[in-house]
């Protein structure tokens, strides 16, 4: 997984996720509705199955994302996970970044110093990643 478009893509992830869950929801309560008035099966309830299915398949893939990104941050440390939310997912530019740095956190940082903090946690990244091979 490519760490950092995960990151970029985590709240459209996260929106995907109730989406989907909206979806289902609605189509169950269809598809019991319709139980409830018809004798046996109709073509619809084929159609209702699949779409439940695909989407099933599809909620399941993001939220595994979800979880995989959220224990990724998890390992972070305070700052790493700032820039980490304001950099990726926020999608702040580095000199908006490093204003709310400033502003938001004990001791100041220039834009070089909060790279440097991105590469790390990047590499942290990667050794977590490895250590489940």
């Amino acid at each position: 997984m490519d760490v950092e478009q995960g990151l970029r893509d985590y709240l459209e992830t996260k929106a995907t996720i109730a989406y989907i869950e909206n979806e289902l929801r609605c189509l169950y309560s269809r598809k019991d509705a319709a139980c409830k008035c018809e004798d046996g099966e109709s073509p619809a309830d084929e159609a209702w199955e699949e779409r439940i299915a695909r989407l099933t398949a599809r909620l399941e893939h993001k939220e595994y994302t979800l979880r995989k990104l959220d224990a990724l941050l998890s390992a972070l440390d305070e700052r790493e996970r700032f820039v980490a939310t304001k950099y990726y997912i926020q999608h702040l530019t580095w000199r908006d970044v490093v204003m709310h740095f400033n502003r938001e956190m004990p001791s100041p940082r220039e834009v070089d110093a909060l790279k440097a903090v991105r590469r790390r946690m990047l590499n942290k990244f990667m050794r977590v990643q490895k250590s489940t091979l």
